[in-house]
């Protein structure tokens, strides 16, 4: 939604607050960019042949910020390796948790799609 919305306006980039920082960032865009082509159940193929503990370590390891944009992309990253590991019951509960994490943010309406697919995991 917010994609098809900067492919419309694309003059939204050139946007800047009174203090000069760009209204729609990279940083921004690039979440966007890499929510919008998120697959839930699906993991690379390199990532298949690790071991759930090396996969839960390379996840812990990816973790920099604090940021709601940080946990939430943790959160799918989790609920994606449980999926591939077959751990269906811990996938749900993380999912649930992405849910109300959604559910609790000013952006849930940006957050639509991932929400849709969050709600009908759980």
């Amino acid at each position: 939604m917010v994609l098809n919305f900067i492919d419309k306006f694309p003059d939204i980039k050139k946007l800047k607050f009174q203090s000069g920082e760009a209204f729609f960032s990279e940083d921004i865009s690039k979440f966007f960019i890499k929510s919008n082509s998120l697959e839930f159940t699906s993991s690379s193929d390199s990532k298949k042949d690790m071991s759930f503990e090396d996969l839960i370590k390379e996840l812990d390891k990816s973790k920099h910020a604090s940021s709601a944009q940080s946990e939430l992309n943790f959160m799918l990253e989790l609920s994606k390796i449980f999926t591939a590991q077959g751990m269906n019951n811990n996938a749900k509960a993380t999912y649930a948790q992405i849910v109300n994490f959604i559910e609790n943010t000013e952006l849930k309406d940006y957050l639509s799609d991932i929400y849709i697919k969050a709600k009908t995991f759980v």
